[in-house]
C-alpha cells in the first residue's frame, strides 16, 4: 500500500489554513469550497462542525487527520483529492 502521509499532511494544512481565513471573515479559495462540498457529505457531523467552526484547535487538527487519514484507502477519494490539489496548486502560483 502506498504512503499518502505527506499528501494527507498538506491536505489537512490546506483545510485548516483555508477555514481559517474563511472563520477570520476573507473569502474561502473556490477550489476548496468545491471539494469541501462533495468531501463534507462524506464525513460525520462532529468532523465537519470542528472544521467549520473552530479550524485552530488542535483536536479540529488530530480529528481531520485520523478522519481522512481512513479515507486515503479509498481510490475514488484519492483521485477527487488529487485533482482538488492540482487546482489548488494551480491557483497558488
Amino acid at each position: 500500500m502506498a504512503d499518502y502521509t505527506k499528501d494527507l499532511e498538506q491536505l489537512v494544512d490546506i483545510l485548516l489554513m483555508e477555514f481559517n481565513k474563511q472563520f477570520n471573515g476573507s473569502m474561502i479559495n473556490p477550489h476548496v469550497k468545491s471539494y469541501w462540498a462533495k468531501l463534507k457529505t462524506r464525513l460525520e457531523a462532529d468532523v465537519v462542525s470542528a472544521l467549520e467552526q473552530k479550524p485552530m484547535e488542535d483536536s479540529t487538527k488530530e480529528l481531520l487527520n485520523s478522519t481522512l487519514g481512513e479515507k486515503f484507502t479509498d481510490q475514488r477519494f484519492l483521485a477527487h483529492t488529487a485533482m482538488f490539489m492540482n487546482q489548488y496548486e494551480r491557483t497558488k502560483k
